[in-house]
């Protein structure tokens, strides 16, 4: 039976989480891994309602290993 592979992330403004599903033809799925990471993306932001540069690298670092497991 084919298949294929989906990944789905959700960055929030705290976590970011990733989900990998094994889809196949007939619509069933199965999951085949998953992960997250607490990032504080939102941390520091102020009254200004600003990201800070800190946090945004965290999460740059965190999607760039959710892309070496997607790859893998």
């Amino acid at each position: 039976m084919n298949s294929k592979k989906v990944a789905i992330i959700d960055v929030g403004s705290n976590s970011i989480r990733i989900i990998i599903m094994k889809i196949y033809e007939n619509g069933s799925y199965k999951m085949i891994d998953q992960g997250k990471e607490m990032v504080r993306l939102s941390e520091n932001m102020g009254a200004d309602r600003t990201l800070k540069s800190e946090p945004i690298q965290r999460t740059i670092h965190t999607l760039n290993m959710f892309k070496s497991l997607i790859d893998s």
